[in-house]
């Protein structure tokens, strides 16, 4: 196994709903941070490894992951990382049907869980 510096691994792509959000990603990554309400299939064309940032909404959370997970391959790499006042340990049951997550990590107030695809969600 090799391992590449920073400044060689390939580019990662973001994708948000939130507009303000894209304004500032837009400017640093250019046409690699996408906006929309929905992710599309070429938002996560070559994706191997999903980051979520847990949002104060749940029902949000759910359509986003949904939306999300319905176009990823099986076998990619789920994070999940949010404030527990925010509800992200609800991510654990919300995405066991999909992606069973397990607590990897805790600190002030915050969690971190990964997790695999394994079954695809319908939209």
């Amino acid at each position: 196994m090799t391992c590449q510096p920073a400044s060689k691994a390939p580019p990662a792509a973001w994708h948000t709903q939130q507009f303000h959000h894209w304004q500032l990603l837009s400017q640093l990554m250019g046409e690699k941070a996408r906006f929309s309400l929905v992710a599309h299939a070429d938002d996560v064309a070559d994706c191997d490894t999903l980051i979520y940032y847990w949002p104060k909404n749940k029902p949000e959370a759910q359509f986003q992951l949904m939306n999300i997970l319905s176009l990823l391959p099986l076998g990619t790499d789920i994070f999940v990382v949010g404030e527990n006042r925010s509800g992200v340990r609800s991510a654990e049951q919300m995405l066991a049907d999909y992606a069973p997550l397990n607590k990897i990590d805790s600190a002030r107030r915050c969690g971190l869980y990964h997790g695999r695809l394994e079954k695809t969600a319908c939209l």
